[in-house]
């Protein structure tokens, strides 16, 4: 047996297959300092997104790696920086309390869009 449909239902199921929003993760499409760049005394952070992020679930974590003059230095978290967005929530910044000390960092980031989707990463940068 064979199902007729009428054709505005026909119209109408497949406006709904093609109307659907496509899910997809939030890339790092900028980023102040940005991966293995050496930079002067920052107070803050920026990430910029392909769309607009969510905080929570997204996040900023930074650990100290390395210090001049330590050879043998275990990482320390970096605390007490607040995050806000900007840009229609598509920059995520990590406003520092005071300027970061010369060495080497580990950024690690989290982003979640709206839609549910994450993404992550990660980057190292200097500070002279």
């Amino acid at each position: 047996m064979l199902l007729r449909l009428p054709p505005l239902l026909l119209s109408l199921a497949a406006y709904a297959v093609t109307a659907a929003p496509a899910q997809a993760k939030p890339n790092l499409v900028a980023a102040v300092p940005t991966a293995q760049a050496t930079v002067t005394a920052p107070r803050q952070i920026t990430l910029t997104f392909s769309e607009a992020v969510a905080v929570p679930p997204s996040s900023v974590a930074l650990v100290m790696t390395a210090m001049p003059g330590m050879t043998h230095h275990d990482p320390m978290k970096v605390t007490g920086f607040a995050t806000s967005l900007s840009d229609g929530g598509k920059t995520l910044q990590a406003i520092l309390p005071r300027a970061l000390p010369a060495g080497t960092y580990r950024l690690t980031w989290q982003a979640g869009s709206s839609s549910g989707e994450m993404a992550d990463g990660a980057y190292s940068f200097s500070v002279k």
